[in-house]
């Protein structure tokens, strides 16, 4: 990508990103942890390697309960009504850390 597409892309983002940092709704990274397993067959018992992996998800923090946070990290404000795509409910036994984004960097691209 070149300078000017970089330049090009890198100011609505920046705008999108401080109209939701700025509303009630922060960009947030999670690492939580999720289950690992449903090979496409049968394996014997003794060679299953039973494993957990780490995910890191970065969005939107939509909504939070007790249970879960909502996070999006496709958000549309097209029309009147907020659209979402890519939306992941993490459970919060799930999490190991979370942090509030408040800044971040376009890197060039050279």
């Amino acid at each position: 990508m070149d300078k000017q597409n970089t330049d090009d892309f890198a100011a609505p983002v920046d705008r999108l990103i401080r109209h939701f940092v700025s509303s009630d709704r922060p960009l947030i990274a999670i690492e939580w942890v999720d289950s690992f397993g449903c090979p496409p067959g049968w394996e014997f018992e003794d060679e299953v390697e039973p494993t957990i992996t780490t995910v890191k998800t970065v969005g939107f923090l939509m909504r939070e309960n007790d249970h879960f946070v909502l996070v999006a990290p496709h958000v549309s404000t097209a029309s009147d009504r907020r659209q979402l795509a890519g939306h992941m409910a993490i459970p919060k036994q799930q999490i190991v850390q979370s942090v509030v984004v408040t800044s971040f960097s376009c890197p060039d691209a050279d």
